[in-house]
């Protein structure tokens, strides 16, 4: 969503109220464009914002619990890889096929 132009803050603020509808409990965000998705969501639906995914690190990994479902999505240009890759350290996860291809 790094790439949507003119129309950017307000696609990504449309986010919120799109994620609570679809029963996300926690909402994690890094960057000045996802600050609008965050701020939009519902407070109780706020987990952390930080102005670079390497800074959001910390307390994802700290929010996680036994049986959590997680979904990390992001640009290259955001460089979520950083999330995916403190997790799979954190939970010793192997890489799978597809976040190869992903990683490319």
């Amino acid at each position: 969503m790094l790439e949507l132009g003119p129309q950017s803050g307000e696609l990504h603020a449309g986010l919120g109220e799109d994620l609570a509808g679809a029963g996300v409990d926690l909402l994690f965000t890094a960057g000045p464009n996802m600050a609008r998705a965050y701020y939009a969501a519902p407070e109780a639906m706020r987990g952390a914002h930080r102005p670079t995914a390497a800074e959001l690190e910390e307390p994802f990994l700290e929010a996680l619990r036994s049986g959590d479902v997680v979904m990390i999505k992001g640009s290259n240009g955001s460089r979520m890889g950083s999330i995916v890759a403190a997790l799979r350290n954190k939970a010793a996860l192997p890489r799978t096929p597809v976040e190869d291809v992903n990683q490319c």
